[in-house]
């Protein structure tokens, strides 16, 4: 029998686009690390996914919520523009129905079902506003975490943006972009997440050379890593223009794309964008796209020189922490979270998005100097350990739960 003032957490992940990215791992990284002798957490997606048993086997009970999603009904007829226009009404009543009404219903029926004390959602302010009005329908406290960068607010996101009890940043980048779109600072915060350096060098179960043999690499090849879902703003074609910029100064570069792509045509046509680059430059044996791995450790650990070239702000990108966690020298773009996780020219190195011709500057000098590679990865291992440990995440976290139900 579970103790009766255990407070239970319901953590919801909103992403439905069919890829699995870093605000996974960082919810993971919570459950797993979560007093359970004070807090039970709770787990919804709104899609299956291949991490909901690692958050089982972390002490989550896991609900799964097929969300509704738009649909567009009458595009058949819009040659027939009278009629047309009348139906796209009967479709946004639909829609309006079937996205939001009958999911608000649904999630209050689930709080009350489930004695939920706290909502935590995971993604951003411009998603979730069913949650909120279940949360105040019931009276209980509805937080979020801001992952996202947002050129502009609408004012409905606005109004309900500001009905949170507590949004919590990923970076000081991302409070500010909040705070710009009319967002109050009295319920903005910037929590920083976290990594477990020990947990993710656990992770390693090859050694370097190993996970070269199997991409067909040799020892002395040059080898860059990128880490991020195939979307157009995470830059990978950015990247690749670079290797064609140093291929035939350095004809043993090699560069791993890794990540998920996702099944929408939008990620399928940036796949097809960026395969026609290799073929263009004739880049075939430079460029190897690995797909969605669960080894991540693996082969970050047997990379050279980690790349992050986001052509908008990525909020706080886990996968440069996790970079600073092994060691790696790392070039990333000079814009979002990457500026307050790395100092630029001592632990790692800063460019401008969207030019190739920097970055593979920048990418040649540390090929150039391993002393400077190995120098910069030490400062950003040691910068890990002070300022991003996960220990401090969770701390401030539950200090966070403590007040919200302490209040309630």
């Amino acid at each position: 029998m579970e103790p009766p003032d255990l407070k239970k957490i319901l953590f919801v992940e909103q992403n439905q686009d069919g890829t699995i990215g870093g605000s996974y791992y960082c919810l993971l990284y919570i459950i797993q690390l979560i007093d359970k002798t004070k807090f039970k957490p709770l787990v919804m997606f709104y899609q299956e996914n291949s991490l909901s048993e690692d958050f089982k086997k972390s002490g989550a009970e896991v609900l799964l919520y097929k969300k509704p999603r738009g649909k567009d009904l009458f595009s058949k007829f819009k040659k027939y523009r009278p009629l047309y226009l009348g139906l796209k009404l009967i479709e946004k009543s639909y829609n309006i129905i079937n996205k939001h009404i009958i999911p608000t219903v649904r999630f209050t029926a689930i709080l009350k079902r489930e004695k939920i004390d706290i909502i935590h959602l995971n993604n951003s302010v411009i998603f979730g506003f069913e949650w909120i009005i279940a949360a105040k329908i019931l009276g209980k406290p509805c937080l979020t975490f801001q992952r996202g960068y947002h050129d502009r607010l609408s004012m409905f996101n606005k109004f309900f943006g500001n009905r949170f009890d507590g949004i919590y940043c990923v970076s000081d980048v991302i409070r500010k972009n909040l705070l710009d779109n009319g967002i109050d600072s009295r319920r903005c915060f910037t929590l920083y997440d976290g990594i477990d350096p020990e947990k993710l060098v656990k992770k390693i179960q090859r050694s370097p050379l190993l996970v070269r043999n199997e991409f067909q690499l040799n020892s002395s090849d040059l080898v860059i890593g990128m880490i991020g879902n195939f979307v157009p703003w995470k830059g990978q074609d950015i990247l690749v223009r670079a290797v064609g910029l140093l291929a035939n100064k350095y004809p043993n570069i090699r560069c791993l794309l890794i990540g998920s792509i996702g099944t929408e045509m939008k990620y399928q046509g940036y796949l097809n964008e960026i395969q026609e680059i290799i073929k263009e430059g004739n880049l075939q044996n430079n460029i190897i796209i690995t797909g969605y791995r669960t080894d991540i450790a693996d082969l970050l650990n047997a990379v050279d020189i980690q790349v992050h070239s986001p052509t908008s702000p990525d909020p706080f990108p886990h996968v440069i922490l996790e970079g600073m966690t092994l060691g790696k020298a790392i070039v990333a773009s000079n814009i979002g979270g990457a500026v307050e996780s790395l100092e630029d020219g001592k632990s790692g190195v800063l460019v401008p998005p969207s030019n190739p011709e920097i970055l593979a500057d920048k990418i040649s000098l540390l090929i150039s100097n391993a002393d400077l590679r190995r120098t910069m990865g030490q400062n950003a291992k040691k910068r890990v350990q002070e300022k991003f440990h996960i220990k401090y995440n969770i701390e401030n976290i539950q200090n966070i739960y403590d007040k919200f139900t302490i209040k309630n």
